[in-house]
């Protein structure tokens, strides 16, 4: 079972190589992005997590926090726009946990009370246009809206409110 953490230094190498296979960039250039994503100036809005397996990193999630957006009420908005799974270990629950880790954060730590909404481009559907992946995490398509030739997928989270009262049977 893989565990969730932030992204620290050491896992940047690692982390860089699945993001480059995934997207067919170049691992030095992902580097540079996820170590970028300690400093300070983007460290407040952009937030990083690595799933580990015995210490060795399988698979990694960015999230960026946009703040509430004019005109969108108290619905906080992020966007998921790094995501990649170790191949080796697809369809072994590593992807949906770093996905349910990345809501629960957005909605707990991040939307403050508020709701959220996470918005995604679909990457899958470049190589596999039949994926579901994200429809059977609960994310749905914007009316149709496509960037870059894919879809515009979403979901609302929020966070779930405190119980203030109890109620004791007498």
């Amino acid at each position: 079972m893989a565990v969730i953490v932030p992204l620290r230094e050491a896992h940047v190498p690692a982390a860089a190589r699945l993001i480059a296979e995934a997207f067919n960039t170049a691992a030095a250039d992902e580097r540079k992005s996820l170590a970028g994503s300690f400093n300070a100036a983007v460290a407040p809005r952009a937030f990083t997590f690595a799933a580990l397996e015995s210490e060795n990193v399988v698979g990694v999630i960015r999230l960026m926090s946009y703040g509430v957006p004019q005109g969108w009420g108290d619905v906080a908005l992020f966007s998921i726009f790094q995501f990649a799974v170790d191949p080796a270990r697809r369809g072994r629950g590593v992807g949906h946990a770093l996905m349910r880790h990345a809501e629960d954060f957005a909605a707990a730590v991040l939307a403050r009370g508020q709701n959220g909404c996470i918005t995604l481009l679909d990457e899958t559907k470049r190589g596999r246009p039949d994926s579901r992946f994200y429809e059977k995490q609960g994310y749905a398509s914007d009316a149709g809206r496509v960037e870059e030739g894919l879809p515009v997928l979403y979901k609302y989270v929020s966070r779930p409110r405190p119980q203030i009262f109890s109620r004791r049977n007498g």
